[in-house]
């Protein structure tokens, strides 16, 4: 099978998969999971910066799952954490709200080097409380959309 009849074929499933949300939802929630995983590895590793990325990219997944559970739809892409949780309509305490806005900016000053550098975490104790920020909102957000 060549390349692009591999792509049309995958994008035929994709379309397919949505059809199931429960089943594309649990996908990206154990994904999420996974990228919990890989955040205390990286953490432990010192790599704090690529740790709070995978913080991040958890909390994204998750409520990409949650889209993807309330509208039967591929979600956005977007990668707001903030943004997202608006889109599906779930107002979080502003405790969460704090910490998606605080954990969101590790996407961009990870991703895009000199881009903000300070606005994630630096040291160890720092890394370490956006870990425990994202455990927590990432239990809350579960629990609020039944994932």
């Amino acid at each position: 099978m060549g390349k692009l009849s591999k792509i049309a074929e995958s994008k035929n499933r994709t379309d397919l998969d949505y059809q199931n949300p429960e089943l594309v939802a649990a996908e990206w929630v154990e994904s999420a999971e996974q990228d919990l995983v890989v955040a205390d590895s990286l953490f432990t590793d010192g790599h704090y910066a690529w740790a709070m990325f995978a913080c991040q990219q958890a909390l994204e997944k998750l409520l990409k799952a949650g889209y993807v559970n309330s509208r039967h739809k591929i979600p956005p892409h977007l990668h707001k954490l903030e943004r997202l949780a608006s889109i599906i309509k779930i107002n979080p305490p502003e405790e969460h709200i704090d910490n998606l806005l605080e954990i969101n900016q590790c996407y961009t000053s990870t991703r895009y080097p000199g881009y903000r550098r300070n606005l994630c975490a630096q040291t160890k104790e720092e890394a370490e409380e956006i870990l425990y920020k994202t455990r927590k909102t990432f239990s809350w957000l579960k629990q609020t959309l039944r994932l």
